[in-house]
Formats: structure tokens, C-alpha cells, sequence
């Protein structure tokens, strides 16, 4: 068990010295003792075992016996610290990560029960609620001589008369542990031309099914389109049929399954093209003139608030996809690519940030992982990757951008 476990304690101390807030200071300060007294057990383990293979003494049989067995008491004593404690940032982590896509679900919910998952999203649960009013489609100008910074100009600098959205190329490193990531941001500059397209298959009933990113854009003359919400996958199958939660398209209801997660809740625009962020029903939804919804999170950026300002998303770097709006009404559409060499993917934290840069006043995590597609100008312009090879998987619903 000492050559199992002393390993994954080693990774676990890299990763406590690499990744701020992972793992739990406490926690980290006692694994280089953990690291030794695994290694000693292993080391004094095998060099009683070996003087005294000939030897039949049950007594010294059972000396050793007990010796290997109180350090095996120790490998589980800080498994079980890692895996259940209180406070464990690791605990954390592992379980938001894991519910981050359907594909990895089961290994949060084989470890911890639906109580402790939901306390644990529930703690990336917005409080407020997105202030509309503070929307203000100002008319802007976009050929200005100065501008505030080069995301601004990004934004604002449109190439010709008359752009209806551009493509910007996305590159940086995450915040904790810098690594490489790329992606695309999609600037929408009517947000009346943002909706959300249903995969025509989609649906409640046997036998449903999505269609891939360059499918939706295609039969709906997007100009941009980009993976909206999750679905459920009882069987593996990864076809994109049923849905979770609440899903609204053109002011009609078009299904509610099990929400996916809780840690944020309808992502959509209401009748006034504005971009809402907020827990509420079916009923409250399409009481407040919600068009156009889908039902995920968490929330990044509230009323202009970053929401994970200072502290860890507490989620892996994967590939990702969020959406959000500026003040001046103006809709971004990001996608990151993850699991390849030029991008490791990002966090929420790292998420929110670029949101933050570029503007928005509302922003959203959508449905990640391997789902992460953007489709530009006739073609996905990302690379969609399952972590084993390019992979565009089939998809219940896109945000799409028509003229």
C-alpha cells in the first residue's frame, strides 16, 4: 500500500507547492512528515520482510504484522483527511470538477453524497441578481482616436462599416500555476440577433438527439454559434438528446429535466435583450419575459462584479465555453480550448478575468469539457478535444448569432 499511496502524496505536495488554495495549507504543511514516515514504513517494511523470510517465529510474524499495519492506519488516516475533511480544498476541488461535465459525475457522487455535493456547488450560488436597468444599449462610437485600453479597442475598432460581430483570438496564462491557454472571443454587436437554437432531435422522449456545433450553425445561418447547455447521458452515449433544466427558445418552453448544477441557474435574455443571471423557476422565468434560456453556471461576473476576485474557482483547467454582456449591450460569446499542448484550458477564476477585461457586466459559465465549440463564419474555428484526440460532440442547444 506504501508504494501505492506515497506517489500520490508526492504529486499532492507538487500540487500544494504550485496551485494556490488547492490544497488545504493545513493539509499541505503535513504532507513532506506524511512523505517520509510512508516512505520509512515502505523502506523498514521490506527490510523485515526480507531478514526474516526463513524465519517461522509467529511472534515476530506478528510484530511485523502490527508494524506494517499502523503505517497503513497513517496512508488512510490522510486519505480520508484529503477525501472527507471538513475544510478540504482538495474535497472541493475534486467534486466541483467533477460535475463541471456529465461525463465525470459519478466519480463526485461514488465518493460523497448529493448532500455534500449540493452544499459544496451551492456555495458558487449567486446571491444577487443581475440589475438590468444598468444595461444601457448607449450608441457608440467606433471610430474613436483614444481608447481606454487594447481590450477596449478590441471591442470597439470594428474593421468595416457596418460589422455585424468579429472573431477576437484569445491567448494568456491561468493565474495559479501559469500555464498556456488559447481560445476565441466572438463580440455580438446587436444583442437582439442573439437567441438560443434547440438541436432539432432534442427532447424528453427515447430516441433523442443533438447535433454538433457546425450542424446548428449551418441550419440556422449563424454567424456565430457556440455549445449552450448540458444533458443528461444515462447510457454513455454522449448524443446530446435530453436536455437538463430549464430550456426556453423564442419564449417558448421547450423542456425541464433535472437541473444540472446548481451553482448558478437560468443564463438567458429577457424580452429586452438583456443578458439574465439568476435561480428562479419556469414560471418565474417566462413571468420576467425570458425569451431565450438555458439552465447552468456558476455565475462569473454580477453587476459588474467579479465574483471570484481574490480567491480559487476551486475547478480544474479544462477546455470551456461562457457568455456575457457588456453595459452597452454589446454580447461576448468565449470559448477555450484544454487538455491539448498550446492550451492547457482554464479555471472559472481565469474565466471571470477575461470576461472582466473585455468588459461585461454580466458573464456566465456554460456547459465545458469536450462540449466547447465555437462555429465562426462557415467553420469551428476552435479545436474540441476530448483529452484522447479532436472530438465535436453532439450538443442539445447552441447560443447562436443571426444577422
Amino acid at each position: 500500500m506504501s508504494a501505492i499511496i506515497t506517489p500520490i502524496f508526492i504529486c499532492l505536495y507538487v500540487i500544494s507547492i504550485n496551485e494556490g488554495g488547492l490544497i488545504d495549507s493545513r493539509f499541505a504543511g503535513m504532507l513532506p512528515g506524511l512523505i517520509f514516515w510512508l516512505v520509512f514504513f515502505f523502506c523498514i517494511g521490506i527490510f523485515i520482510i526480507n531478514k526474516n523470510k526463513e524465519k517461522n517465529s509467529s511472534k515476530k510474524k506478528t510484530s511485523v504484522s502490527m508494524f506494517l499495519l499502523s503505517g497503513y492506519v497513517m496512508e488512510l488516516a490522510g486519505l480520508m483527511m484529503l477525501l472527507y475533511g471538513t475544510n478540504s480544498n482538495f474535497k472541493n476541488w475534486l467534486i466541483n470538477t467533477a460535475m463541471e461535465t456529465f461525463n465525470y459525475q459519478h466519480v463526485a457522487t461514488s465518493l460523497y453524497s448529493d448532500k455534500e455535493i449540493r452544499e459544496i456547488i451551492n456555495k458558487d450560488k449567486a446571491e444577487e441578481t443581475t440589475d438590468y436597468e444598468l444595461v444601457t444599449f448607449d450608441e457608440l462610437d467606433f471610430n474613436k482616436e483614444r481608447y481606454a485600453n487594447k481590450y477596449e479597442e478590441e471591442i470597439l475598432k470594428k474593421d468595416y462599416e457596418g460589422q455585424l460581430h468579429k472573431i477576437i483570438k484569445i491567448k494568456g496564462n491561468t493565474k495559479y500555476g501559469n500555464y498556456k491557454y488559447e481560445g476565441y472571443l466572438a463580440v455580438i454587436y446587436d444583442p437582439s440577433k442573439v437567441s438560443l437554437a434547440p438541436s432539432k432531435g432534442a427532447g424528453l422522449h427515447p430516441g433523442s438527439y443533438g447535433q454538433t456545433i457546425d450542424t446548428i450553425g449551418r441550419e440556422t445561418n449563424a454567424l456565430v454559434a457556440i455549445n449552450a447547455g448540458g444533458w443528461y447521458d444515462p447510457l454513455w452515449i454522449s448524443n446530446g438528446g435530453i436536455p437538463h433544466g430549464i430550456v426556453i427558445s423564442n419564449g417558448e418552453f421547450k423542456s425541464e429535466y433535472t437541473r444540472a448544477v446548481d451553482g448558478g441557474g437560468i443564463i438567458g435574455f429577457d424580452d429586452k435583450d438583456r443578458l439574465v443571471l439568476k435561480y428562479m423557476s419556469k414560471e418565474e422565468a417566462i413571468a420576467s419575459g425570458i425569451r431565450d434560456c438555458v439552465d447552468f453556471g456558476p455565475f462569473l461576473v454580477v453587476n459588474g462584479q467579479n465574483r471570484y476576485e481574490g480567491r480559487s474557482g476551486g475547478w480544474a483547467y479544462a477546455p470551456r465555453t461562457g457568455i456575457g454582456q457588456r453595459k452597452d449591450g454589446i454580447v461576448l460569446f468565449l470559448v477555450i480550448d484544454g487538455r491539448q499542448a498550446h492550451s492547457v484550458g482554464v479555471d472559472v477564476n481565469d474565466m471571470a478575468d477575461i470576461f472582466m477585461q473585455y468588459g461585461a457586466y454580466n458573464a456566465a459559465n456554460l456547459d465545458g469539457g469536450t462540449s466547447s465549440a465555437m462555429y465562426a463564419d462557415g467553420e469551428i474555428t476552435n479545436i474540441p478535444h476530448s483529452g484522447y484526440g479532436r472530438l465535436v460532440r453532439q450538443l442539445p442547444n447552441a447560443w447562436i448569432a443571426t444577422e
